[in-house]
């Protein structure tokens, strides 16, 4: 994928001359099934799959779920204020607070406070959450820290996958969860439908 992006970058700056410092978008093109745009500034990015918010879930502080699998809205509990059930053993769920940037909210503050939650929630330690991965990722020239943990609750395992994105104002957190012991093909699939169709401000 870097090779076909580096050469579409390469190609698309001997066609097309910087123009001042805005960024423009140059082209698109489709790259394992995901679309993304080149940039007059040799950069690229995912392309954002929305782009009328008219039939989407208006959530809260201006962000914006676009529930194009239909899935089913079930009541919120005391943490998460938006939850959706997307099948028998998947959920997905938002936590949106007006504390950002301006008051020294970080991604990595908050994927600690995620583990320390998770935790919290199984009755157990920190050290007990099984921690699959946590890694920076872009959607829509947006980034998002995604932490992976497990944790038993009720003697089930549940797997979650919790995208973090902290604003100046605002902070966000996106997280689909399944259950099972680890992250699996479907749960990728599902955050990704997730994250390309949540609209957060800048």
């Amino acid at each position: 994928m870097i090779k076909i992006v580096q050469f579409l970058l390469l190609i698309s700056s001997l066609l097309f001359p910087l123009k001042g410092m805005a960024v423009e978008v140059l082209g698109s093109a489709k790259v394992n099934n995901r679309f993304i745009e080149i940039l007059d500034n040799k950069t690229w990015r995912y392309k954002s799959q929305v782009s009328d918010l008219s039939n989407c879930d208006e959530l809260k502080l201006g962000t914006y779920f676009c529930n194009k699998g239909n899935w089913k809205v079930v009541p919120q509990s005391i943490e998460a204020e938006f939850q959706y059930q997307v099948d028998d053993r998947h959920y997905a769920f938002f936590i949106i607070e007006s504390l950002g940037k301006n008051d020294g909210v970080t991604k990595e503050f908050m994927a600690e406070i995620a583990i320390t939650n998770a935790a919290q929630g199984a009755n157990t330690t920190e050290e007990n959450v099984k921690q699959h991965f946590s890694k920076d990722i872009s959607i829509d020239n947006k980034k998002f820290r995604t932490v992976a943990y497990t944790v038993k609750l009720g003697g089930i395992s549940f797997t979650f996958l919790n995208n973090i994105y902290v604003s100046d104002t605002i902070t966000t957190q996106a997280i689909v969860y399944g259950v099972g012991p680890s992250v699996t093909e479907k749960l990728n699939s599902l955050n990704e439908i997730l994250l390309e169709n949540f609209v957060v401000p800048n």
